[in-house]
């Protein structure tokens, strides 16, 4: 039995050890949750009473706990990682989406807001002639002035 936990021991030394390696080539200087855990169980074995040592099923029980926390961990980052391809998904379809838009608003006939007047009743009926899409914003020309897609009240084919 002691020479089982004594190898135990050595796996655990040696699997911080590359842990601690591979944060240092990575410029990582956090440790991790299951970094610390390990090192408390290191510490826990090193300091442990010879004449009362651990028993098994604490020692699987920890062990446990110490797969529950790196599933846990592995699972949270897969989650980040998933969240950030779907914010990028969405912004991708919004532009697109913005894009077609604007896009198919070629050769039809729109009524616009005239923005110099302030009061919103001057409108401004003609065909689209040009379409563009610059910053995150659609632009029509009509009557050879281009205005944003949100000053169109109406549209016709």
């Amino acid at each position: 039995m002691a020479t089982a936990v004594q190898s135990q021991v050595a796996m655990l030394k040696n699997q911080t050890a590359m842990q601690q390696a591979a944060n240092s080539k990575t410029g990582s200087t956090d440790i991790t949750d299951k970094n610390m855990f390990l090192q408390l169980m290191l510490k826990e074995m090193e300091y442990q009473d010879p004449t009362e040592p651990v028993s098994n099923q604490e020692w699987l029980a920890q062990m446990a706990q110490y797969s529950s926390l790196e599933a846990a961990q592995n699972t949270t980052s897969a989650i980040e990682t998933l969240s950030g391809l779907v914010e990028s998904l969405s912004d991708a379809y919004a532009s697109s989406a913005n894009i077609s838009q604007t896009l198919s608003l070629l050769g039809k006939e729109v009524t616009v807001m005239d923005p110099s007047d302030s009061t919103g009743e001057t409108t401004i009926t003609g065909t689209v002639d040009e379409a563009s899409f610059e910053s995150g914003s659609g632009t029509i020309k009509v009557n050879g002035k281009s205005y944003p897609i949100a000053y169109i009240k109406s549209v016709k084919n």
